[in-house]
């Protein structure tokens, strides 16, 4: 009995070992995509390695507070990885299962119920275990700007139990699809988690799909598994503020992370100074309570230091190149720079240093950092702040849960009341505004006033006293309501930010200013009738070189430019980063003007301003704003709404970065002051009327879009000004013997018709684009195409046969610079050439396709190996040739020849010997190539055919008796025989 007890221990441990089942924690992955447009999925970040045989599930049943439950009838989506994944991977959930973006499987899918995300607003929520007391680790809401109060529909959900908005989960505005904008791809986790989970961080669209985000996500911290080496995120005291100022006010604050209280008895303190062996420790009495700080000073710091300190130590005495490390129990538990190490006069990275600085851990740091020899940049968790600033001390902002402290102003800005007063004039130096005032503080002192001071025009003298007793709590607005201080902020109209300034009087320690409070409002006084801002395209492919503003002039009278200029605005500062006098023009009434950053690349362009590239910034919000004097004439805030430079709202206008789209009126000149509604994405018509077509922008009219075996979205468009085609698509081309192509192009005619391009990008690594001559857009239909990856490897293409399998011939490695490609058609022949500048070409394989009609479909073809990627593809030097419609050559042909050339073919048939004799040449040379009915190349050869018989040997070829083709090909002219084979 004993043996068997061993060994079903045995056993039992080995089954153990072999299971990685892990439990993850809230924010070990991040939501950052999903698509609620057929067909649905979304993507998550890993940020920690998540074993193999980990079972995380997904629904979009919401979770209703108020009994801590699932609301039912929806659906689950239970995900078994079947493979590690690496911290910072992303992968994309669809119902066929999880992948990475390769579109390699990483695990199974079993579903219950049904998960259909839909597109008037859902959510996603990740958790494991039981769905009676599930344990949430992330979770995305796109029902509206903020999680509900509770589930009360099938598009509505309270924000899960354990999870934080802002930091494990979001919720972004109601839109079909969204990804992460990949702003922040790098850093801590906690760093990453707040960029992902800020909703003002996404992207969304009710066209286009969006998952997978694609972010090249580097987190600096992975842990080797769930949870991640020492004592976790939020679960042990570290060092929260460091202070070196000036004479000896020194101090060092400690944070605890937890919901309990901490005692200090097993914690202590050392300082090493100068990088050397001596240190000296300090032993540390009392606790901590929890989410507070324990404060250690030296004894003879300033009075607004000792103040917050709870313990003092002459051994506080560093001066910038002094290490400190936390020990608990005598293990290191965290550390300020790094032992071992001078630095000299300080540590410093990224604009921090430890010297003259007050040192505040990032928001985003949940747990110290054991490991003390390590290089130390004190940028990388930690916010430097000026000398002697001990504003911070006593309390700690974390996203553990941080501590409010005493008193603590967190912000005062201004709105706008009235609206801009021209002062009875039309004089712009007498303009005002008046403003509300809001504070956010907490912890009040109980006595005393609130003092504003700063950019205050009238009555109070620059100073507004308002008595603690009638604040009513935080945030607090000075309004209408509040008697007597309706007009307290009375200021300049002139277009500058507005600072102010809050302080407690009775606890003057407890201020906060605020320099840029607002944006003071513009002047208002402006002529009977002004020139509009009619288009504007900010966001162009690749180096932003052809952003333009249109002015367009709505009145009935020509109007002097000179005395307008126009601004471009930096929408999160308000600062001014473009300022443009326009010149002394006279526009006519309906007529356009047309600044542009590079008058080479943009049509049109009537104002050629510097930079030449990147002359608009890209939104999230920005502004540019059309000026009369100092005045507003007319403004548009794109990426949402930029204060001050807004008419209405810039909410959802938004500029793709594809080629030929901007925004504009339509109709041209119409203003009814509403940004988002007078203005709309459209193909751009710089200094020509607006079209509000936003879809194949410039395509020539005669040319044909087709989705070829596939469905979704998909876009063409041809920019005459420098001659490119670009497509987008997202079809992918999943099955072997079907074609998923897009497909944009015309009809060739003609036994003598070409098709020819420069393939000059296409992205991203897993799709590819070319050219094609198909017989119709049957997904099946013969064909024959040249890919080009973007790698610059090339293949052909070929179907000869309708709904046959197609067959591929890799391209030698030398055609790789080769992106001029081109396919001819003669007669039942179709030849592959490649060439390195479009003038002189290579013939690199050719096809017999028997039986093609006389009109082909000839263009260019998009698509990628991985469904719902979008593909994007840019084509220059597009030519396709042909005649009308031609009866099918029977007899061999001479193409393209000036002078009859004598081509003979004897004996035929033939038994070992075939001789080719050509006259009157127009090369001394000529490839040589004999084909099966069938398309298999027999031989290939260059001979000398100037007036000369050549004499091909057919006893070693291995050919079989039936009919053969031979073509000549002097890179000119190609010509075709056909003659028998005969058995000896």
């Amino acid at each position: 009995m004993r043996h068997f007890s061993k060994l079903f221990c045995f056993l039992l441990a080995f089954v153990l070992a072999g299971s990685t089942y892990a439990q993850l924690s809230p924010g070990d992955i991040a939501f950052v995509s999903f698509d609620s447009d057929d067909p649905d999925a979304f993507s998550f970040l890993a940020l920690t390695t998540i074993p193999s045989g980990t079972v995380i599930k997904f629904t979009d049943n919401g979770w209703i507070a108020t009994s801590n439950s699932f609301r039912a009838n929806e659906g689950i989506w239970n995900v078994t990885l079947t493979t590690e994944i690496t911290c910072g991977t992303e992968i994309q959930v669809t119902a066929a299962g999880p992948a990475d973006l390769m579109g390699n499987s990483v695990g199974s899918i079993t579903t219950s119920g049904s998960l259909a995300l839909s597109s008037s607003g859902d959510q996603i929520l990740a958790y494991q275990g039981d769905e009676a007391a599930p344990s949430f680790i992330a979770a995305v809401n796109f029902e509206g700007s903020s999680w509900q109060a509770d589930a009360t529909s099938a598009a509505t959900s309270a924000l899960p139990a354990g999870l934080t908005d802002g930091m494990t989960a979001v919720a972004v505005a109601e839109v079909d699809n969204a990804q992460y904008s990949c702003i922040t791809e790098s850093g801590t986790k906690g760093d990453l988690l707040m960029a992902i989970n800020n909703a003002g961080n996404w992207l969304g669209s009710d066209a286009t799909k969006q998952a997978p985000a694609g972010c090249l996500f580097n987190p600096s911290d992975c842990s080797s598994g769930p949870g991640g080496p020492g004592g976790g995120d939020c679960a042990e005291v570290f060092i929260s503020e460091y202070i070196e100022g000036s004479s000896l006010n020194k101090c060092i604050e400690l944070y605890n992370p937890t919901s309990a209280a901490i005692s200090l008895a097993n914690y202590s303190l050392s300082v090493s100074f100068n990088g050397g062996s001596s240190t000296s420790n300090i032993s540390l009495t009392g606790s901590i309570p929890a989410f507070g700080t324990y404060v250690i000073c030296n004894p003879s710091s300033g009075a607004a230091f000792l103040a917050k300190a709870d313990q003092t130590s002459g051994s506080i005495n560093h001066n910038g190149d002094d290490a400190y490390t936390l020990l608990k129990d005598g293990n290191i538990i965290d550390r300020f720079g790094q032992l071992g190490v001078d630095p000299g006069s300080q540590w410093s990275g990224g604009g921090v240093t430890t010297q003259n600085q007050t040192l505040v851990r990032k928001q985003s740091v949940a747990k110290g950092d054991p490991n003390a020899t390590d290089p130390f940049d004190p940028s990388v968790e930690w916010d430097g702040y000026g000398i002697d600033e001990s504003s911070f001390l006593g309390f700690h902002n974390s996203v553990c849960g941080p501590a409010e402290p005493s008193c603590l102003i967190t912000n005062i800005s201004l709105t706008d009341v009235l609206g801009c007063n021209n002062g009875g004039s039309l004089t712009q130096d007498d303009d005002f505004f008046a403003a509300n005032i809001t504070i956010e503080y907490q912890g009040a002192p109980a006595s005393g006033n609130l003092v504003i001071t700063g950019d205050i025009l009238f009555p109070f003298s620059g100073e507004l006293v308002i008595p603690v007793a009638d604040l009513t709590g935080s945030p607090f607005t000075i309004d209408g309501t509040y008697s007597g201080y309706a007009r307290a902020m009375a200021t300049v109209a002139d277009g500058m930010p507005v600072s102010l300034t809050a302080t407690f009087s009775d606890e003057p320690s407890c201020t906060f200013t605020n320099p840029v409070a607002g944006i003071a409002l513009r002047p208002c006084s402006l002529p009977e009738c002004t020139p509009v801002i009619n288009e504007l395209d900010y966001n162009n492919p690749g180096t932003d070189d052809r952003e333009f503003v249109e002015i367009y002039n709505p009145c009935s009278q020509p109007i002097n430019l000179a005395d307008y200029s126009v601004i471009f605005v930096n929408g999160s500062n308000g600062q001014i980063y473009g300022d443009f006098a326009l010149p002394a023009v006279m526009l006519a009434p309906g007529d356009f003007f047309v600044i542009c950053g590079n008058g080479s690349t943009t049509p049109n362009c009537d104002y050629d301003v510097s930079p030449n590239s990147n002359l608009i910034q890209n939104g999230d919000p920005d502004a540019v704003a059309l000026l009369y004097g100092e005045a507003i004439a007319d403004a548009v805030s794109y990426g949402g709404s930029t204060n001050g430079y807004t008419e209405g709202s810039g909410d959802g206008l938004s500029d793709s970065p594809a080629a030929l789209r901007g925004i504009g009126r339509y109709v041209d000149g119409v203003d009814t002051d509403r940004n988002n509604v007078d203005f709309s994405a459209q193909c751009i018509t710089p200094g020509e009327p607006n079209t509000n077509v936003n879809q194949y922008c410039g395509l020539p009219g005669d040319f044909m879009v087709s989705n070829i075996g596939c469905f979704g979205f998909n876009d063409a468009g041809y920019d005459d000004f420098n001659g490119t085609f670009t497509l987008t698509t997202i079809c992918g081309h999943a099955y072997g013997g079907q074609d998923q192509v897009l497909f944009v192009g015309k009809q060739a005619c003609g036994y003598t018709s070409s098709v020819s391009a420069r393939i000059t990008g296409v992205v991203p690594s897993t799709g590819y684009a070319g050219i094609s001559m198909r017989e119709s857009d049957d997904p099946g239909a013969r064909k024959m195409s040249i890919i080009r990856y973007p790698d610059g490897r090339k293949i052909v293409e070929y179907r000869p046969w309708a709904n046959g399998y197609y067959y591929q011939y890799w391209l030698p490695a030398y055609t790789i610079y080769a992106d001029y490609v081109r396919i001819s058609r003669w007669g039942d022949y179709f030849f592959a050439e490649v060439s390195y500048d479009g003038n002189y070409w290579m013939t690199i394989y050719q096809q017999y396709m028997g039986g093609m009609p006389d009109c082909v479909k000839a263009g260019m073809v998009a698509s990628s190996y991985y469904y719902g990627l979008t593909t994007n593809a840019s084509f220059s030097n597009f030519n396709i040739t042909g005649s009308g419609t031609a009866p099918r050559p029977v007899d061999p042909t001479t193409i393209n020849s000036d002078e009859p050339i004598s081509f003979e073919v004897f004996p035929n048939p033939v038994v070992d010997e075939l001789s080719v004799s050509i006259g009157n040449a127009p090369a001394e040379e000529a490839t040589i190539t004999i084909l099966s009915l069938d398309g298999r190349e027999m031989y290939r050869g260059i001979h000398n055919i100037d007036g000369s018989t050549v004499n091909l040997q057919l006893s070693g070829l291995q050919m079989t008796a039936g009919m053969y083709i031979l073509t000549v090909n002097t890179g000119k002219e190609i010509l075709t025989k056909r003659f028998v084979k005969a058995n000896p």
